[in-house]
């Protein structure tokens, strides 16, 4: 049986951007610092108002490069675009007990949509089946 996975390179792309984030974050976090040094005038809510906001940054770049390193790199990755084979890589949202009626034969090998025993061609995407 086929199925429909995110290609690998969508989240390493992911990743790339979640690092950027977080360079971001602790860039802006420099300059509020060296900011908040040279104009002492300026109330700490505000400099903390800012400094929370590079934090904050960071720590989302860090969470979201985590899962797309795992989505990138490990063998059962969630994904939703690559038509995989199940004999190359297991799908978790296909279970042993399906219950999908009789007439049913899950899903089409080539773009994954919900096809049933008497389609001739493919719903979603005009593929013969027969």
């Amino acid at each position: 049986m086929k199925s429909i996975k995110p290609g690998r390179m969508t989240s390493f792309q992911g990743f790339v951007g979640s690092i950027i984030a977080i360079v971001f974050g602790i860039f802006w976090l420099f300059l509020v610092t060296s900011f908040m040094f040279e104009n002492e005038d300026i109330p700490q809510a505000i400099f903390f108002a800012f400094a929370f906001f590079g934090v904050v940054f960071i720590v989302i770049g860090i969470v979201n490069a985590v899962v797309e390193y795992k989505n990138a790199f490990s063998k059962n990755r969630y994904s939703l675009l690559d038509v995989v084979d199940s004999s190359e890589e297991h799908d978790p949202f296909h279970f042993k007990n399906n219950t999908a009626t009789i007439n049913t034969i899950n899903y089409c090998p080539h773009c994954g949509a919900s096809i049933q025993k008497e389609y001739n061609f493919c719903p979603g995407c005009g593929t013969k089946l027969k």
